[in-house]
């Protein structure tokens, strides 16, 4: 209505992508074959000012993809050779709708997102047993791969609200809370990926039947500004993640057994934010710390495999205690201290100020170590220890002198100035890459940089188990024009 009738903005687009195709002919002791994505997308959107105090946003967005997989890998040995192959063409997207609604200082933001997705492919209904024959007149026929029971996915559709509002409590403080749910489909990987030896025996099933990962998602907060242009914001913020897909073994009546993925695990994350910002003057700076805790049953996918066995009531558990996940850092800081100074500070020489326009600034970085697994006694522990805490310091020096239009600007970084050490988790601390590496790190942690399994043919594994640079320095010159 009114002078708003014509602010209004809109895009539509389609795009159709063909990804690279994969060819290994030159490794035949590992892998060869082909696999190809082509992506056709359409999305579009739009914005109203439909007055004043309401200010509408929409969007859709389509995806089409074609995925195409065929390969053997695993060809060292007969044993060991496995045939991936798969050409399935899901679909997924989303529609939202907000509303920004202002009112004297007022801000609310209300919108609904609706997400679907089919992954449009058929799946093996008989989960414990899925080449078995429904309609078997003996052994000969008992396990069938054409003539095993099949069903077919279903649209998946999900509404998901999303509400965040805030308003002042004075004339220096804002008061903000936030509540969304969020979704994440599973990967094509744990959807369509499936292992089959060359004698036809089931090693591991994607499975279509999987839900999506959700989350509910809340954070409440106040930010106050304060004399000398500091700003301080408190938060606090709540995750609750549900059906985190894990692996699972699923055992026939016939003993037959395979892998797949389910939907089991779920994540318990909380936490606080405090920040303290000076963004003004000759001295500046901020702190951010976070202090959180994400507790669960398994870090990832393929931490602690349940097993599920045709006619038992529950699966095996191989824990019933939440634990840290291999994620979680309880602590978390990053404080920056930057001194400028202006073109005329400090002493002069020939009309010049060596010291002018000059900034100092220096940034340390502090993290609580991970959780990891270390159970000698084969007691079942979970995450029980943790890796040693990260830190870092740089210092960076700038000097600008201009001539005219024509400007140069020197600086000289430091990085790692405490020469830390910070260990590469996947490489020592995750027991499912490099047992060898964690039990070493429990019985002799100084020799960690040594590779000597075969002794005496030892070789320097630093690159290997160590993730950042030690002590190093960068000088350099930028010229503008």
């Amino acid at each position: 209505p009114g002078q708003f009738a014509d602010s209004y903005t809109k895009l539509l687009q389609w795009t159709d992508y063909t990804g690279p195709s994969t060819h290994s002919v030159a490794d035949l002791q590992s892998s060869r074959g082909v696999q190809r994505l082509h992506t056709s997308d359409l999305q579009g959107s739009m914005n109203v000012q439909f007055n004043k105090y309401n200010l509408l946003k929409s969007g859709l967005q389509v995806f089409l993809y074609d995925l195409d997989v065929d390969r053997m890998q695993g060809l060292s040995n007969a044993s060991s050779a496995q045939k991936v192959k798969f050409h399935n063409y899901p679909i997924e997207g989303a529609a939202y709708l907000q509303d920004k609604l202002e009112f004297d200082g007022f801000i609310s933001n209300i919108g609904l997102r609706f997400d679907f997705y089919d992954f449009n492919t058929e799946y093996y209904s008989n989960i414990y047993s899925p080449l078995r024959n429904p309609f078997t007149t003996g052994i000969s026929d008992e396990f069938s791969a054409t003539l095993a029971a099949r069903s077919r996915t279903k649209m998946y559709t999900r509404l998901q609200p999303r509400i965040g509002f805030s308003f002042p409590l004075s004339e220096t403080s804002v008061f903000h809370l936030n509540y969304g749910t969020f979704t994440q489909k599973p990967s094509f990987a744990q959807v369509f990926y499936n292992q089959v030896s060359p004698y036809g025996d089931v090693q591991f099933l994607g499975n279509p039947r999987l839900r999506p990962e959700n989350t509910r998602a809340y954070d409440i907060g106040v930010i106050n500004a304060f004399p000398s242009d500091i700003k301080v914001e408190i938060s606090a913020y709540y995750k609750d993640v549900t059906d985190l897909i894990e692996t699972s073994n699923f055992l026939g009546k016939e003993g037959r057994t395979y892998k797949t993925y389910t939907n089991r695990e779920y994540a318990d994350i909380k936490g606080m934010i405090l920040n303290m910002e000076k963004s003004q003057g000759q001295l500046r700076g901020y702190v951010k710390y976070n202090y959180e805790s994400a507790k669960g049953k398994n870090s990832n996918d393929l931490a602690s495999p349940v097993t599920y066995i045709e006619g038992a009531p529950t699966a095996k558990l191989t824990s019933t205690e939440d634990v840290y996940l291999d994620y979680d850092r309880s602590h978390k800081m990053i404080a920056n201290l930057q001194y400028i100074t202006n073109s005329d500070d400090g002493f002069r020489m020939f009309d010049i100020y060596p010291l002018g326009n000059m900034s100092i600034s220096a940034t340390f970085k502090f993290y609580s170590g991970r959780p990891y697994t270390w159970d000698a006694t084969g007691q079942g522990l979970q995450y029980n220890k943790r890796t040693p805490n990260e830190s870092e310091l740089r210092i960076k020096i700038q000097k600008s002198i201009k001539y005219g239009k024509t400007g140069i600007q020197f600086y000289l970084e430091g990085f790692n100035l405490l020469n830390t050490v910070i260990y590469n988790y996947g490489n020592i601390f995750n027991n499912l890459n490099s047992s060898y590496n964690l039990t070493k790190w429990e019985a002799d942690q100084g020799n960690i940089r040594t590779y000597d399994e075969w002794d005496p043919y030892v070789t320097d594994q630093s690159i290997f188990v160590i993730t950042n640079q030690p002590r190093y320095f960068r000088v350099g010159v930028i010229f503008k024009f």
